[in-house]
């Protein structure tokens, strides 16, 4: 646990006096003597050297902010002759990279009910990383009342946004004292970045269209359109929010794919696919810390996206394992469509944001799970050798290009997974399940034409029969369906 902490507080830990000279007390013992008390008391020096700095930015910041608003509030144009992004940005940059992880990212909100699980790892929450939940009825109703609160503030129009600081949070930074202010202040700084990141909808498909395409189904490809157009008009301009909502809906596959596996090991009807399930289980794990990234952006600031997200996730649970349940070659099909437009969506996105990106720190659960996570990390890249990739991370352009990179391997591992054979031959089956349908319908047509007859006749006595003839319609039917 000692070490996991030190991992995740990184590479902003403080050493303060004591800790300095226990330093030295060590070096003595061991026989470095003079040498090690020296260099223990001049990290002590520069360690507070570094500290007056910080806090003398905090102080020349704070002049600048009085200075520039005197001058906004006199010629009234909020212009004091530089352009507000770049001033901002300007001034808060030493500010990041000196602040302490924790000013910076707050959790999300879906941590405030659910848990922040990086707290946990390092043990901070009362409640360890392994602790068991409560019952799901105190779960149930301990969310039920944060989300009620968020359902009327959004019906009262109060609900603010990612990159927009409460009214209650900038009184608060206003009162406080300098340091607490400057951490106010940059942590909304950082916000409204991170609100004016950018994603074009055209210059995605753009990029989808110029790559190979990944072969699928109409049954297939049909959904996976609406699918794309849906996000495209829900989250247009806001691309931290479709992120969340993407990674939020994307761990369903491996969950339903996995509780598939357990199904027909049970049944005794399949156990070769005891060794995929490990695979599924670290492609969840890697999705889960994308949207605790996201949560961390601020992707989960709105009720309607919560609510959107959830309800969606369970609906496509449940779609997927009866699409599993018809042909695992289908729903892996339709998963490494959903995969590779996530790769087209991030290249893109990193490509229209790269000097903001790069000058955004990262969250400290990413730097976590991609610095430290190495057994998880590697199980799922399946086309790579164990440990030929070893990500750091130092800003926020390094997660998002590890992301888009650990979305190609879902890609991968998606394509891997389906019966090459059975993809050969949709065509064919299409043309049957098109000329099943056209069937179907002109049959409920007769059909429907002899119960009226027999109704007018006898008075419905046919109505055995009928059922008997659609009970064999149905079965010669199945027949042609693209179950593989």
């Amino acid at each position: 646990p000692s070490a996991t902490a030190r991992a995740v507080s990184g590479r902003r830990a403080r050493t303060n006096e004591n800790e300095a000279r226990a330093v030295a007390d060590g070096g003595e013992a061991g026989g470095g003597g003079a040498a090690t008390r020296a260099a223990a008391q001049e990290a002590a020096e520069l360690r507070r050297s570094l500290q007056r700095q910080l806090a003398e930015i905090q102080r020349t910041e704070a002049k600048l902010r009085a200075i520039e608003g005197s001058v906004d509030d006199h010629d009234g144009t909020g212009d004091a002759g530089d352009t507000g992004g770049d001033r901002r940005r300007a001034l808060t940059a030493p500010t990041l990279l000196l602040m302490e992880d924790r000013q910076l990212w707050p959790y999300g909100h879906v941590a405030s009910s659910a848990g922040d699980y990086l707290r946990a790892l390092e043990g901070v929450d009362s409640a360890s990383s392994t602790a068991t939940p409560p019952s799901a009825f105190e779960l149930a109703a301990r969310n039920f009342g944060l989300e009620f609160d968020a359902l009327m503030k959004y019906i009262r129009g109060e609900e603010g946004g990612a990159g927009v600081p409460s009214q209650e949070a900038a009184e608060a930074g206003a009162a406080a004292s300098d340091a607490a202010s400057t951490a106010t202040v940059a942590y909304a700084r950082m916000r409204e970045q991170l609100a004016s990141l950018t994603l074009s909808n055209d210059a995605v498909w753009e990029r989808e269209n110029s790559r190979e395409q990944v072969r699928a189904p109409w049954v297939i490809k049909g959904p996976y359109l609406v699918l794309c157009l849906l996000l495209d008009t829900l989250f247009d301009g806001r691309p931290i929010a479709r992120f969340w909502f993407l990674e939020t809906v994307a761990r369903m596959p491996y969950f339903s794919y996995i509780s598939c596996l357990h199904l027909y090991e049970s049944l005794g009807w399949w156990r070769l696919g005891i060794q995929v399930k490990r695979v599924h289980f670290a492609e969840e794990f890697n999705e889960a810390h994308h949207l605790l990234t996201m949560e961390a952006l601020g992707g989960d600031a709105r009720w309607r996206d919560r609510f959107l997200a959830y309800h969606s996730a369970i609906v496509y649970y449940w779609l997927l394992v009866l699409a599993w349940v018809v042909s695992p070659t289908l729903a892996y099909n339709f998963s490494e469509l959903i995969e590779a437009h996530a790769v087209d969506t991030y290249e893109q996105f990193l490509e229209e944001n790269e000097d903001t990106l790069r000058e955004l720190p990262a969250p400290p659960i990413s730097k976590y799970y991609w610095e430290n996570e190495t057994f998880m990390f590697d199980e799922f890249q399946t086309g790579a050798p164990v440990g030929s990739r070893r990500p750091t991370i130092d800003n926020l352009h390094d997660v998002f290009s590890n992301i888009a990179l650990d979305e190609a391997a879902h890609v991968s591992t998606m394509a891997d997974c389906q019966d090459s054979d059975f993809l050969a031959r949709s065509p064919n089956y299409e043309a049957m399940v098109a000329a099943s349908v056209l069937t179907a319908l002109a049959a409920n047509r007769y059909l429907t034409s002899i119960v009226e007859e027999a109704d007018e006749e006898a008075g419905g006595v046919a109505l055995d029969a009928i059922g008997n003839a659609l009970a064999r319609a149905a079965a010669a039917a199945a027949e042609l369906l693209p179950f593989a």
